[in-house]
């Protein structure tokens, strides 16, 4: 059947008893489409620029673990450019509010994300699991190593097979955006629910890969309940996983498609920015150690940094005892007006330059 020549007002789908479609003003979740994409799209942001910044500029050291990280990121934005178009389509509205024609467009976006997941998923567990190498295994042996080499072969063979899956889920193709038309189809509705499941997994053995191994190094273990806590960051991945796992299955069992594949794309925003998260963390520490004393410096030294006294004789004194620590060093035999110590003693901390 050729869905276009059917009338304009047709509704996706047949309204439950004692409901009329409402094609102009619908009852929708688009402001948690909106919450969710913005407050992803600017927590995974600034992490990916603080984490560039980082690696090239103040480190000056950078690998494929970062340039993934990045890659990660501008999936991301992609895929939220797709989530925010579907949303004019149907996405966040009972089907039966959709026009048919909207419905077509609506599938074949979705259909698209489907697809798309797969390759920016495995991105950004990519972008983690090298990192893994690089602080785990450097030396490139061992049994991390070979572990981690496991999981990126395990979860790239994984997704391509469920990739294909959904390219080819529909022959000819177009039964996917249009059911009347002649063909078979496989039921993606099972597909997505073991593809999730097997997901659960590999988020879970990401997870517990870095917290094992920090267990059984040699440091106390204060220092090891914080390195465990950076990487337990992943929890919210698993998470996110799990949620996303049991909105498929909700998927499987209702006709409402627009309604029902929402928070599953919701979820994938929320699994793919905690992975993001999880690979930026131990960088971001870099950061802070490089900046921190430098912006403690500036405000200990501002002109309006007060005494609690409300006073400002501290930086008064402060800048005296500067002046007169210089004009002690110049006045040094052989001293060249730069700044040295004299017998090796250093001027206080808060008024070194």
């Amino acid at each position: 059947m050729d869905l276009s020549t059917l009338p304009r007002d047709t509704p996706a789908l047949k309204p439950p008893p004692g409901t009329t479609s409402n094609f102009d003003n619908p009852y929708n979740i688009k402001p948690e489409i909106y919450a969710t994409v913005g407050v992803c799209l600017g927590v995974s942001t600034v992490l990916v620029w603080l984490r560039a910044y980082t690696k090239f500029v103040i480190l000056k050291s950078h690998g494929w673990e970062d340039y993934y990280s990045f890659i990660a990121w501008a999936g991301l934005v992609a895929y939220a450019v797709l989530g925010l178009i579907a949303s004019s389509y149907g996405s966040g509205v009972h089907q039966w509010d959709v026009r048919i024609h909207n419905f077509v467009t609506w599938a074949k976006l979705a259909n698209v994300m489907e697809i798309y997941y797969n390759p920016l998923i495995f991105i950004t567990k990519l972008s983690i699991l090298l990192q893994y190498i690089k602080i785990f295994a450097p030396s490139r042996t061992g049994k991390t190593y070979w572990s981690v080499h496991f999981l990126i072969w395990i979860n790239l063979l994984f997704y391509i097979a469920v990739m294909l899956v959904q390219i080819m889920q529909c022959l000819p193709r177009a039964k996917i955006w249009n059911p009347t038309i002649p063909g078979r189809c496989v039921d993606i509705a099972n597909v997505l629910i073991v593809g999730a499941i097997i997901n659960v997994v590999s988020d879970v053995s990401i997870l517990v890969l870095p917290i094992h191994k920090v267990w059984h190094l040699q440091m106390p273990r204060n220092r090891k309940i914080g390195v465990s806590a950076v990487f337990m960051a992943g929890l919210f991945a698993c998470i996110s996983s799990i949620v996303r796992m049991v909105g498929n299955v909700q998927f499987a069992r209702t006709e409402d498609l627009t309604f029902a594949l929402t928070p599953v794309a919701l979820w994938t925003f929320a699994e793919v920015t905690s992975g993001i998260l999880c690979g930026c963390l131990p960088v971001l520490p870099q950061f802070f150690r490089f900046y921190v004393p430098k912006w403690r410096q500036t405000l200990h030294l501002s002109p309006g940094n007060t005494s609690p006294g409300g006073s400002k004789t501290s930086y008064a004194c402060r800048m005296a005892a500067l002046k007169d620590h210089k004009t002690h060093v110049q006045d040094a035999p052989g001293a060249d007006g730069r700044y040295i110590e004299l017998n090796n003693h250093k001027p206080p901390t808060d008024i070194r330059e």
